[in-house]
């Protein structure tokens, strides 16, 4: 099954606009929440939205990434579903992985923290305010990187698609 039809059966699954229509959802953001770019699969929307999705899974924000990433996606006009989708880069089962590594990429570009900062910090409050600098920065420069590339792959990947495979020349032509 090729990618494009397993995301085209994922999104089906999602809340239609009957479901939407009259929820508080709706009335917060009114009938912008409707625009048809947010919800069909068209080449700014996915390849965006995806970006963006791999982005926002990248921050250290869990729990509240699927969150964030509609309001984005709403906001920059990609496609909703699959930003949401997207920020499951970073699940319960990948993000100790994925945080402790964006902590060293942290620790390597900023170098280590400086303690005498966090003196008047009471005991919990200093340990995070220890982690937190070095892990944001990690998570912002690997987000910015690995959406750059997915953003890039997906753009080569549709021009494909759209494309067709490239037709042979026959020798001596």
């Amino acid at each position: 099954m090729r990618a494009l039809d397993y995301l085209h059966r994922l999104l089906r699954k999602l809340p239609t606009e009957r479901h939407l229509r009259g929820s508080r959802l709706h009335r917060l953001l009114g009938e912008r929440l409707f625009a048809p770019e947010l919800w069909k699969l068209t080449r700014h929307g996915v390849i965006g939205g995806a970006a963006l999705g791999v982005f926002i899974g990248m921050t250290p924000t869990m729990g509240v990434q699927a969150i964030l990433a509609g309001f984005a996606a709403l906001g920059m006009r990609v496609n909703v579903p699959v930003t949401i989708a997207c920020t499951l880069v970073s699940n319960p089962l990948s993000a100790a992985f994925i945080y402790t590594l964006e902590y060293k990429l942290g620790i390597y570009l900023l170098g280590k923290p400086d303690h005498s900062d966090l003196t008047g910090y009471p005991g919990a409050m200093r340990k995070f305010l220890d982690y937190a600098e070095p892990l944001w920065a990690g998570s912002l420069v690997a987000g910015v990187l690995l959406s750059g590339l997915v953003y890039l792959i997906l753009a080569l990947i549709w021009k494909v698609h759209e494309d067709g495979p490239a037709e042979e020349v026959p020798e001596g032509e």
